[in-house]
């Protein structure tokens, strides 16, 4: 049950990120500021919450490699050039990295904790 509960937290919070990203270039400043808060302490408590110690290698190499392919590799900016979606596809992406980034860094908090378990 609490496994299924954690799938649905993460999926509601990637959710989130997609409408936020959509709904932040027709709302106020603000609003995106609360929400994009709500964002990062969500993805917090899914980082808490939500990966198992089984999980932990998995979920920390595929959300590295998209805060990679995101972040530094620009891909939000890059696809942010094209016609029509372009600033959709970056709001997108910037608003998931405003919800994995704080999930990855509390999970490998704990996973550096499980190695410095005797």
């Amino acid at each position: 049950m609490e496994r299924t509960l954690g799938k649905y937290a993460f999926l509601l919070g990637v959710l989130i990120a997609v409408v936020l990203g959509i709904a932040s270039l027709y709302i106020s400043e603000s609003a995106v500021l609360v929400l994009t808060s709500f964002l990062v302490i969500f993805g917090l408590l899914v980082g808490l919450l939500n990966v198992a110690d089984s999980q932990v290698k998995d979920f920390l190499l595929y959300s590295v490699v998209l805060i990679i392919a995101a972040g530094v590799g620009s891909v939000g900016k890059t696809l942010g050039t094209v016609s029509g979606v372009g600033l959709l596809l970056d709001g997108i992406f910037s608003y998931l990295l405003a919800f994995i980034v704080p999930a990855t860094a509390i999970v490998a908090l704990k996973a550096v904790l499980m190695l410095a378990k005797p």
